[in-house]
């Protein structure tokens, strides 16, 4: 079924054996290597990134490879000493190799033979060194031989197809829906690896279940960019107190945090561990005025959320805003800290931001988040020890320590810049909305749905309408589905593509419309077809020299991990990417986009396993001085030292010896 969707022709009906065909005959499977070395002295720059990007992929061996020249009496006269059959000295065995046809087959011995004897290692520091003039013209005539035999060797390219693993999937979604919030990784299943990483050919297979999946995501990709309102939803601030959140009321309960009125504490409030019953009394009476500021002594565990009140209803952009600061509490005073304190915004179970809290100074912070229906949120103090003051003798009487004071948290959003937003408009362009009680007889209304539950803080306010349902719906459909389509497909594609190509998708649009379906609803088929199509779903590069656009797709999703931008595909198609000026600025200019932050994370990922980095948790009663921000700084370490190495030009000995840390 979904190949079906995914390859149909003209009519509708079903090709599978055109696609078996492509993947036999049009798309060979090409024999894969091993990175070749490069003879020059690499950096981490753009100019990097294009060499990895070319050299670490598969190769087909060409039939007229040339021979490398070995130069035999150097090698006796300086190497056989110790590598001969008998000494083998390290393991490497010079008269084998020598034996042997001096072809590519033996390529990366001779690389071996050519980096040690360069890089001075080899002969040993003990042993003479060649004369000079010798050692020159033997490491010239040998890189001019290695550089010769590795260009033959992939003049038949390099790439095999492969499709696209679940993170280049999700980014590519996002870019080209206009939906940076997106998220659909969850919904397909785990990726192959291969030598550590989930990028290799030979581990990303497919499958009828994994299709039914893409399909799935496909859906509701499409359905999240779609606006189905008339009006945007309303984005008004809410404040909301931590005197009003549940979690915050079961801590002032039994005395793990504390009321504070004027950065002084409220002596109304009695330091006991009192019962639920005798807390609601105190609302009742007075004695405990909300809204209100909270100090608290410890951060989040398994018993403590520190949730505020507040579901996402929408999906989209929001702004939390926080007021808080630090204090060091001795027995019922609240006193200057000797520290900054640190607080972490929570959306969803992740950290968002990380945020200090100074010393008796009530300080306003800001993060701009992306937040999915059902996203909650959470406000940790994560500078704060693992200590539960409820739990010691005296409790917050007698305690002696630091505190972080929460004044309030404020959520604004969904905030859209423009209504129907950017990933509407890039499916339906600038059709005007139609109620559906405005919809022409005899059409099919597409559905609409509200969010399962209003978008509220704890003090019940809601954002749910009233809304009036809406659909884009022309005068024209088919004509409009063929201009959307010219514009939707060569992006999907990452290419031109044919009038054939895009006719497969004009019909499928017409038929429905034919059948009645609503205009949304049909092109909504069309683009499913075309996410579920194989020139979507894999990345396709023909033998021989790449074309720009191959080259543009290559580099896209070497440093971000999705396709091409408006700019990079224009270069692509006015040509200018064979140039290597013009593909070196735009290496650069990627690699100065936020978004390069995504190959950062993921290659850090794999390479290092930062993704494990949750799989264990350090045992308190060894490591008592683990807390949360140090746990946060672990894994930002990692890719900020990176991304320094990338933005300044570092050389890549900085990965294994360097004078400066963040």
């Amino acid at each position: 079924m979904a190949l079906a969707l995914a390859d149909a022709d003209c009519s509708g009906k079903l090709n599978n054996q055109r696609w078996k065909f492509a993947l036999q005959a049009g798309r060979p499977a090409r024999l894969r290597r091993h990175p070749a070395r490069n003879f020059v002295h690499m950096r981490l720059t753009p100019c990097l990134a294009i060499v990895w990007l070319i050299a670490s992929l598969p190769l087909v061996p060409a039939a007229d490879t040339p021979t490398i020249r070995a130069p035999k009496g150097f090698l006796d006269a300086h190497c056989l000493g110790c590598h001969d059959a008998t000494n083998k000295a390290g393991g490497f065995d010079l008269d084998k190799l020598l034996a042997q046809p001096v072809t590519s087959s033996r390529f990366d011995a001779w690389v071996k033979v050519h980096d040690r004897v360069a890089a001075g290692e080899m002969p040993p520091p003990k042993k003479a060194r060649p004369p000079k003039p010798e050692l020159d013209a033997v490491l010239r005539d040998l890189n001019a031989d290695l550089v010769a035999v590795d260009k033959a060797r992939t003049a038949g390219g390099r790439a095999v197809t492969r499709r696209l693993n679940r993170t280049e999937y999700e980014n590519t979604l996002r870019d080209l829906l206009g939906v940076p919030w997106l998220e659909v990784k969850s919904l397909l299943p785990d990726d192959g690896t291969a030598h550590g990483y989930d990028k290799s050919g030979s581990a990303l297979d497919i499958s009828s279940v994994q299709m039914a999946k893409y399909m799935e995501a496909a859906d509701h990709a499409l359905a999240q960019a779609t606006a189905i309102t008339l009006d945007r939803p309303e984005s008004r601030p809410m404040r909301m107190y931590p005197t009003e959140q549940y979690d915050y009321m079961i801590l002032l309960t039994n005395s793990d945090c504390v009321f504070l009125k004027d950065k002084k504490y409220d002596p109304r409030v009695p330091l006991i561990n009192d019962k639920w019953g005798h807390f609601e009394t105190w609302i009742k009476e007075g004695v405990y005025k909300a809204p209100g500021t909270v100090g608290v002594f410890r951060h989040l565990d398994d018993a403590f959320g520190g949730r505020f009140g507040f579901v996402a209803a929408w999906p989209g952009k929001y702004k939390i805003r926080l007021s808080v600061w630090g204090y060091h509490w001795d027995k019922g005073e609240v006193k200057p800290s000797d520290r900054t304190e640190a607080v972490a915004v929570i959306v969803g179970g992740k950290v968002v931001g990380l945020f200090d809290a100074p010393s008796l100074k009530p300080t306003t912070h800001e993060v701009e988040v992306w937040m999915n229906p059902d996203d909650t949120l959470a406000v940790n103090a994560v500078s704060l020890w693992p200590i539960r003051v409820s739990e010691r003798k005296g409790r917050v009487a007698e305690y002696v320590g630091p505190g972080v004071a929460i004044d309030w948290v404020e959520v604004e959003g969904p905030i859209n810049d423009q209504w129907p937003p950017d990933g509407h408009r890039r499916l339906f362009g600038d059709l005007p909305l139609t109620t559906l009680d405005k919809f022409p007889a005899g059409i099919a209304k597409p559905k609409r749905e509200l969010p399962k539950r209003p978008q509220h803080g704890h003090n019940g306010r809601n954002q749910h309408g009233p809304f009036r349902f809406a659909a884009a719906q022309p005068t024209d459909p088919a004509a409009q589905a063929e201009k959307l389509l010219k514009e939707f497909v060569p992006r999907a594609f990452r290419r031109p593509v044919s009038d054939e190509e895009l006719y497969r998708h004009v019909s499928l649009a017409v038929s429905r419309l034919a059948a009645k379906a609503s205009f949304e609803d049909a092109m909504k088929t069309a683009y499913k077809a075309a996410l579920c199509s194989p020139q979507f779903l894999f990345l396709h590069e023909q033998p021989g020299k790449l074309n720009d656009h191959a080259l543009a797709v290559r580099l896209s999703y070497f440093l971000w991990n999705s396709m091409p931008d408006d700019t990079l595909a224009a270069a692509a198609t006015a040509g200018q990417l064979r140039n290597p000026g013009l593909l070196r600025e735009h290496a650069e200019r990627m690699l100065r986009d936020p978004k390069a932050n995504r190959f950062v994370t993921d290659f850090l990922d794999q390479w290092l396993d930062l993704k494990d980095i949750d799989a264990t948790s350090p045992d308190a009663r060894l490591y008592p001085e683990f807390r949360m921000n140090l746990r946060e700084s672990m894994a930002a370490e990692p890719p900020a030292y990176f991304r320094e190495l990338l933005g300044k030009n570092l050389g890549v000995s900085h990965v294994v010896a360097s004078d400066f840390a963040m």
